[in-house]
């Protein structure tokens, strides 16, 4: 396998590792001792499920969560080794009900850490996306997290007489590892493209951060979306409106919203908001044209006068009293008209 095949097909790659880091311990049990056997497996399969955690989904980071893999089985395998030598040394496994708890959180806690900072930083990634549901993957991941660690806890917790407790836990561990496994194989995009832009025939590999123009339909629809929104809501009337807000009527992030703006329009949501204070304030005078310049500035959705004159300014380069001479003149003298369109 290349080193270029090793990372596109993160997900094979992770549940092998996954799949190595429990097929190990039944080893270990036979050379130190059957005794070790149950709480082994248990931890084991925790460190497993761990590991099934880190396949990347939707965002291309396979290369950070390939080695965050490794590194999880390497540190498991060497407290495994430690954990049955100080048994059969001493018959102490104190270290272990330590050490196994923190294995199966922290890097799990790190890479999930990690990703949602890139993904928040990444441009093309947030542009990309039809919705900020996608960012909810990295908290199912955390809700995992807690989850593993609650069992952790209590396995740690559970003395070695109580072999009915440690069933229990056992039986918890191998039906979350099940779960996450076949979620693994069965889920996530069918269509999947690799750094290149070319489709990838892999059910599980992650969608890269890069798609190429011909499949960004699914952004423009959103960007539709928003246009209708606001157009049919008039929310930009309200001078206090904000991009939280229009992110929340789209059930999706204010970075999301923000980057689909700008690639969109080029605009910031602040610019666009005027631009359609502006329009709608034409519009206004259209209907009405005794109204003044104040009047339109407040129906608008302006905080002041001199805001509104400025937004006007850039959209049309003129003053809104300008625009609204121009506009009079042209409907006394059709064949003169000097209304300006963007």
């Amino acid at each position: 396998m290349t080193k270029s095949a090793f990372y596109s097909a993160p997900g094979s790659v992770i549940r092998k590792v996954a799949v190595a880091n429990y097929a190990v311990i039944p080893f270990m049990c036979l050379i130190f001792g059957r005794m070790l056997t149950l709480p082994l497996m248990t931890y084991g399969i925790l460190i497993s499920s761990s590991v099934i955690l880190m396949i990347p989904r939707t965002y291309n980071d396979s290369k950070f969560s390939v080695w965050t893999a490794f590194v999880t089985l390497s540190l498991s395998l060497v407290v495994s080794f430690w954990d049955c030598a100080s048994y059969y040394v001493d018959g102490d496994m104190s270290c272990g009900n330590l050490l196994y708890p923190l294995l199966t959180t922290v890097p799990l806690a790190v890479l999930a850490t990690v990703r949602s900072f890139r993904m928040m930083r990444d441009i093309k990634y947030l542009t990309m996306k039809t919705s900020g549901w996608e960012m909810m993957l990295c908290t199912i991941d955390y809700a995992y997290l807690a989850f593993l660690m609650i069992i952790t806890s209590v396995m740690s917790s559970v003395s070695a007489g109580m072999v009915w407790a440690r069933i229990l836990v056992f039986a918890l561990s191998l039906l979350l590892f099940s779960i996450l496994f076949i979620r693994s194989i069965t889920g996530g995009p069918i269509i999947t493209y690799n750094s290149s832009g070319v489709p990838s025939g892999e059910k599980n590999v992650e969608i890269c951060a890069y798609v190429p123009e011909a499949h960004r339909s699914d952004t423009k629809v959103m960007y539709d979306k928003m246009c209708e929104l606001l157009k049919s809501n008039q929310s930009f009337l309200d001078a206090d409106y904000r991009i939280e807000d229009l992110a929340r009527e789209m059930f999706s992030n204010r970075v999301y919203v923000s980057k689909l703006i700008n690639a969109f329009t080029g605009m910031s949501f602040s610019q666009l908001m005027n631009r359609y204070r502006v329009e709608y304030s034409k519009e206004l005078f259209k209907a009405d044209v005794s109204l003044k310049v104040k009047d339109l500035a407040d129906l608008s959705g302006f905080h002041t006068q001199v805001t509104y004159i400025a937004a006007f300014k850039v959209v049309y380069g003129m003053t809104p009293g300008g625009w609204c001479k121009e506009y009079l003149d042209s409907i006394k003298d059709p064949s003169n008209s000097g209304e300006q369109e963007p």
